[in-house]
């Protein structure tokens, strides 16, 4: 899990050239990647003045081992239904609850804390399940 973590902070942030020019600082939407397309654009052609920060390349990419993983180091399954549960490693995967009623939620969180089995999109399941079962009446 801390190798994760650190492997991915080492990847930059890749700005969108010149968005605080135009966009103000904390404009955040705008902050995101586009490939300069301009053919006089300086970042494009990675002249010195104009190539400030990181422009993604190859050699970013996370290395396959943990690309697909969850921070906290499983492989994350979507789970849709009850039925989805019986197929899952413990140690190596965790679930995803899929948008689900609330009758398939309650049942799917009582079955994944039985099992044992890690909720990734949940902070604290069973403080949920008790919502979730106290919202009932």
């Amino acid at each position: 899990m801390k190798k994760i973590v650190r492997i991915r902070r080492k990847i930059p942030a890749f700005h969108r050239p010149d968005y605080h020019r135009w966009f103000g600082k904390r404009a955040k939407k705008t902050k995101t990647w586009f490939k300069p397309k301009g053919s006089s654009h300086g970042r494009r052609k990675k002249l010195l003045s104009y190539h400030k920060g990181a422009s993604p390349k190859i050699g970013y990419r996370t290395p396959k081992a943990i690309r697909e993983l969850h921070p906290s180091g499983l492989e994350p399954i979507l789970v849709r239904n009850v039925k989805d549960l019986e197929n899952i490693n413990v140690k190596a995967q965790g679930i995803i609850l899929a948008k689900v009623g609330r009758k398939n939620k309650i049942a799917i969180i009582e079955k994944a804390l039985s099992k044992n089995i890690k909720i990734l999109n949940l902070r604290k399941p069973k403080e949920k399940l008790e919502e979730l079962k106290g919202a009932k009446k």
